[in-house]
This record gives C-alpha cells, structure tokens and sequence, in this order.
C-alpha cells in the first residue's frame, strides 16, 4: 500500500492523507511466504539458510520469528489450563547469549553468558504445556513452577525434575503438596552401572595407493 505524502513550504513539516495504521501483521506483503520462513525454521533451517531458501531478508525472518513466538505465547494462555496430565517431566536445556560463561566479562550485559531453557513435559502426550528461557536461578525456578502449576489447574500429578536444588522450595511454594515430587539425579561416568567389563579396542590401517592409510578399522571385544 503506497501513502502519499505531502510537505508544508511554510513550516517545512510533512503530513499524510488518512490511512489505516500499518501492523506488523499487515507489514507482511506475501502471507505465503511468511509461512514458508517459519515452517523452514520449524524444520530445523538456521535463519540464513531460510533467507536463501524463501528470499526474505534475515531481519524480516528474525521479526517473523518473534511474531510468531508471541502469538504461540498468546494460544498457550488462552488454551493450556487445567490441563489432565498425569505425569509431568522437567529439564532444562543449555545454551548461551554471545558468549559462554567463562568468557563474560564484568561490564556485559546481564543477558550475556549461559541461559536455560526450563522445559516442562508431559510423558504420555509429549505436549510441552510450561516452559520458561533466563538464567538458572532460583527466581526463575519459581517462575516455572508456579507457570505449570497454573496450566494443571486441580489436577494431581508425579511430577519428576533434575537435582537442581532450587526444585524443591519451588514445588513446594506452588503445588503445596498437591504433586507427587521426585528429583532424578543425572550421574556422568563410570560409577559401577556398567559393572567391572573391560573394553578392548584394537585398532589397525590397511595400507593403500600413494603411499596412504585407509580409515582406521575397529574392532571391540569385552
């Protein structure tokens, strides 16, 4: 939609013919295409291998993609409450802002550094009724459970998280003993699970042309 525009010779100021106020949903010419760019994303495409394949540029992807979280946001409060679930099972996902922790400097943003995102799962359905993204702190912990106590509603249910320590006073403040709890404690490395197995790995290169060596091939043995 093209908006005449016209400026005063006296006072120098612009000023336009009434027109309805552009939205950000009305901002988007090609709706198709639009829809192109958030199902590439929802496949798994990397924001600039979504700008080749549909042709928008990769900040109309980004805004599209915030666009389309905030309405996914809006369904879930309209939709997701006193859901029937029976089991519930809560982890958290890693990822960082810029920079991993161990590089943050003292004068970054606050957002810089490791972030999480607090997934909430139901086993039965695999429906993702809560989930919460920020750093991994206690505020945020209570944030998340108080989030899926409201999508349970009345509902019981056995509700499993990670070790965090934070999981505790947060189940407790917002279920008030409403929920069967109990925390998996997660344990990487060797501590006996595996029994007293010995793996044996021999490793040997065929030699080829030119003077090179095949791939290495294994073979294992306990």
């Amino acid at each position: 939609m093209q908006i005449q525009r016209w400026r005063c010779n006296s006072c120098k100021s612009t000023f336009c013919e009434p027109h309805a106020k552009l939205t950000r949903a009305t901002m988007i010419s090609q709706p198709e295409l639009a829809a192109r760019a958030i199902q590439c994303l929802l496949e798994g495409c990397s924001i600039r291998s979504t700008e080749r394949l549909t042709g928008l540029n990769r900040n109309t992807i980004m805004r599209l993609l915030v666009l389309a979280g905030q309405g996914c946001e809006q369904l879930m409060d309209e939709r997701m409450g006193q859901l029937p679930f029976k089991r519930i099972q809560c982890d958290g996902i890693w990822t960082f802002v810029m920079k991993k922790a161990r590089n943050v400097r003292k004068d970054d943003p606050v957002d810089f550094g490791d972030q999480w995102i607090f997934v909430a799962l139901d086993a039965d359905s695999k429906l993702i009724p809560s989930f919460i993204i920020g750093k991994r702190s206690s505020l945020n912990t209570q944030a998340f459970m108080q989030d899926l106590r409201y999508r349970i509603g009345d509902h019981r249910v056995q509700l499993t998280t990670d070790a965090y320590i934070f999981y505790r006073k947060a189940v407790e403040e917002s279920f008030a003993g409403d929920a069967d709890f109990a925390q998996l404690t997660k344990l990487y490395g060797d501590y006996g699970q595996f029994g007293n197995e010995i793996l044996t790995v021999t490793i040997s290169a065929r030699p080829m042309w030119s003077g090179r060596t095949s791939p290495c091939g294994c073979s294992f043995a306990d």
